[in-house]
């Protein structure tokens, strides 16, 4: 997945998906944030620097695995 952000905010939604399972990437006081849960509780992963310069930018492949099962 690719994604070209610009944003000039501390905090703010970029895409969100779902209901009780859900997606969602976020600025979290000036950091990229991406949670989810797809039913086994509650994920969270930030970046470590910020990304609320008012440049743009390129979010590439956020997350690596995912584990399903039915």
């Amino acid at each position: 997945m690719k994604i070209d952000i610009k944003a000039a905010s501390g905090n703010g939604l970029i895409l969100y998906g779902g209901t009780a399972d859900f997606i969602a990437l976020y600025i979290l006081d000036g950091k990229l944030a991406f949670s989810f849960n797809a039913g086994g509780g509650l994920g969270l992963m930030t970046t470590p620097g910020t990304f609320n310069d008012g440049s743009w930018h390129t979010v590439r492949k956020f997350i690596n695995y995912f584990q399903c099962s039915s």
